[in-house]
């Protein structure tokens, strides 16, 4: 048996004219930062003292002797902890051009914990659970 729905799309609650929400990809994890439609980091108001904080951050993902699975599991939770961000600020979501066949075939020259980090990492599998996840929740990926 095969059972298909088709669900109306998720109205976009986030674009890039509003800003975006940069993402790149460093050897201990991910590196966010906010940006408006002109490139400026965004700052954030802390709702109970009131002061004002530059809207960027790290997400640290120990991936160094993990199973496949728990990479992945590693992997969703930093997609939902993104997207739940741009979410939350009506941003978009921008990420680097994920091609890593020509950095993998050269793991030997680079720093030890890049190549690490690119050899356990499945860059389609992010982006295609990044997406997803953008797409259930009205978030525009670029």
């Amino acid at each position: 048996m095969h059972v298909a729905f088709d669900l109306p799309a998720t109205p976009l609650v986030a674009s890039r004219h509003q800003g975006c929400l940069g993402i790149d990809f460093n050897a201990w994890g991910l590196a966010w930062a906010a940006v408006d439609a002109h490139g400026q980091l965004l700052n954030g108001t802390d709702p109970v003292t009131g002061k004002r904080y530059a809207l960027k951050g790290d997400i640290v993902l120990p991936l160094r002797g993990k199973s496949a699975a728990q990479t992945k599991h590693y992997l969703r939770q930093a997609i939902v902890t993104l997207v739940a961000l741009a979410y939350q600020h009506r941003l978009a979501i921008a990420i680097e051009a994920l091609d890593f066949a020509r950095k993998k075939a050269r793991l030997r020259e680079m720093p030890a914990g890049y190549a690490r980090m690119l050899s356990c990492l499945s860059t389609a599998g992010f982006v295609d659970s990044l997406a997803s996840r953008c797409r259930k929740v009205g978030v525009a990926l670029h």
